[in-house]
């Protein structure tokens, strides 16, 4: 029997000019290997207006390669067009201002439509008062033609636009959001405006009564447990103490002290603008009453009122004691003072006291 011996021919071997590792070459062209990039690199020096992906598909690299060659060699410049794959000019940057595009407006949101003569809160919350008793605001989306989560940000917008206890300032930032969101249609930006005083009104609850309601007892048991503590704290006997645990518990107790009269500051702060709003809220309600009384069925000015003259007068004294007491704050410091200032401030100070004790008089004749 005859065996017939075939030989193999031996790859060529390769081998790592840094650390000498050697592995078995995939070909036996005699052509020596080149590295995935240097290849990228050559096909794009070659052919610069050809795309990312036909350079790719050509010589079978990947296209992350090809891309990352390009990015870091580039030699013959970018050009604007580029042949794609299908043999046709292209933009080289079409699809860059496309995501451009396509980020912003999702930073932005989808354009509302509302129909014509009505701005999107009016459009899409008809009636403010219901508007945190909703069941369903997937639902009521649906129902608008819109995605739920829009149609919570412009309810939200618009429930604080209709509450009466927000400070100016907060109150300020909510209708520069409405008026941003009826100006450009999109609900996104402008409930970024808002959405700090939305997160500490509400949290992650429900937009009405109920939610406020458990909110204000929850704060209302914490308050309760801390002035319980405070109460029977002084109470408790105290037993024998070392230096170190007195000295300890005397830091611990004023740092709860500091945070009590911060806590209390806090609140008074905020009832203090309370009650400014609300004063400034009659007058002017008291104003626009005054003006109503002025007018005839007509809308001319009417012949004068006692009543009417008398709301207009007090509303002028309470103005002017305002910006007098206002006036008497002034920072004296570097200020030189002159005798004409002080001339001034003692005239001030008498006319304020002949008006005081007149008030004075005149309210204790009224009670008696």
């Amino acid at each position: 029997m005859t065996a017939t011996v075939v030989q193999f021919k031996r790859p060529a071997l390769l081998r790592c000019p840094k650390c000498g590792a050697t592995t078995d070459a995939a070909c036996d062209c005699g052509v020596e290997y080149v590295q995935a990039g240097a290849l990228a690199a050559a096909a794009i020096e070659a052919n610069p207006e050809l795309s990312n992906r036909a350079i790719a598909e050509q010589t079978g690299l990947g296209l992350t390669t090809v891309q990352r060659a390009r990015k870091s060699g580039d030699p013959n410049g970018s050009p604007a067009k580029r042949i794609g794959r299908d043999g046709k000019m292209q933009s080289a940057t079409k699809r860059k201002a496309m995501k451009a595009d396509t980020h912003k407006a999702v930073l932005r949101g989808p354009r509302l439509t509302p129909p014509d003569g009505l701005t999107v809160a009016k459009w899409l919350i008809p009636d403010p008062a219901t508007a945190g008793d909703i069941v369903s605001t997937d639902g009521e989306a649906k129902r608008f033609g819109v995605d739920g989560r829009t149609y919570r940000m412009v309810r939200d917008m618009v429930l604080l636009a209709n509450r009466t206890d927000l400070s100016k300032t907060d109150m300020a930032t909510v209708h520069r959001a409405l008026s941003q969101l009826n100006e450009s249609k999109q609900a996104r930006a402008p409930y970024a405006l808002v959405a700090p005083i939305a997160n500490h009104i509400w949290g992650r609850g429900k937009r009405n009564e109920k939610t406020e309601k458990r909110s204000m007892e929850r704060f209302q048991g914490a308050v309760a447990v801390v002035t319980t503590v405070c109460e029977q704290l002084a109470k408790i006997t105290i037993p024998p103490l070392n230096h170190d645990d007195r000295k300890s518990l005397v830091r611990a107790l004023h740092e709860a002290r500091t945070g009590l009269t911060a806590f209390q500051a806090d609140i008074r702060a905020k009832q203090a603008r309370r009650e400014e709003t609300a004063h400034e809220e009659a007058l002017l309600a008291a104003a626009d009453e005054a003006g109503k009384l002025y007018l005839d069925d007509e809308g001319s000015f009417a012949p004068d009122d006692p009543q009417v003259d008398a709301i207009c007068r007090e509303r002028g004294f309470l103005y002017r004691a305002e910006q007098s007491a206002l006036g008497a704050k002034i920072n004296l410091r570097n200020l030189v003072c002159t005798k004409a200032m002080i001339q001034a401030a003692k005239q001030a100070v008498d006319a304020w006291t002949t008006t005081y004790h007149e008030l004075t008089a005149a309210a204790d004749e009224a009670a008696s």
